[in-house]
């Protein structure tokens, strides 16, 4: 369960009337052959760092690196996820070396 799990995310960010983000994942490609659910989250970790270049309606590519962070108290052991995003441009596709991502 614990380790790096990777993907493979397109999507869609727009602002909404309020001035505030929105997210559309249209393809989630993982490695998440356990089921541990890590990349349910991931919406807000895409928000926080995909640059949307000044437009109000954005689509993008990105890499996304998620683990498992494990923390013990005398409550017992807590688990949180943290996600590490890298966006994919146009211009990078034909440079990356999909066989080592991270």
């Amino acid at each position: 369960m614990l380790g790096t799990y990777k993907a493979i995310v397109s999507g869609h960010i727009w602002m909404n009337e309020g001035g505030e983000k929105e997210i559309e994942i249209l393809c989630n490609i993982n490695n998440d052959y356990f089921g541990t659910d890590i990349f349910c989250g991931v919406e807000q970790a895409l928000i926080d760092t995909i640059f949307m270049r000044g437009k109000e309606d954005y689509y993008f590519i990105a890499m996304v690196r998620s683990r498992f962070l494990e923390r013990i108290s005398h409550e017992g052991i807590d688990y949180d996820v943290e996600h590490e995003v890298k966006e994919i441009s146009p211009l990078d596709v034909s440079t990356i070396d999909f066989w080592n991502l991270f």
